[in-house]
């Protein structure tokens, strides 16, 4: 017998769906934004918020969707978990390969 997904598993599953639908309908409206505009500014305008569409639909999400709020939330996600040996890394390895690049 199959086990029913509770009332958790539910509101996680809908907060995906709407995270992907959000993602990827952002980046459509921004693309018929651009094709009927004519001013190049805000073309620029529109494609940077079509590059920061993921972000932008994370945010949504979390703050109307999930209701949690969005300072905790980062917290718990970036400086909760914050190590030293991470950062260390994620400025090395960059670094190295661009001193080797040259």
């Amino acid at each position: 017998m199959s086990k029913l997904p509770d009332d958790k598993e539910k509101n996680i599953y809908k907060e995906i769906i709407v995270f992907l639908l959000i993602s990827f309908l952002i980046p459509a409206l921004c693309v018929w934004g651009r094709e009927n505009s004519s001013n190049s500014i805000v073309d620029l305008v529109i494609y940077g918020i079509e590059g920061a569409s993921p972000a932008l639909a994370a945010v949504i999400v979390v703050k109307f969707i999930s209701k949690k709020s969005l300072g905790k939330f980062l917290y718990e996600k970036y400086l909760l978990n914050l190590s030293l040996r991470k950062c260390v890394l994620g400025i090395f390895i960059p670094f190295s390969i661009l001193s080797l690049e040259k």
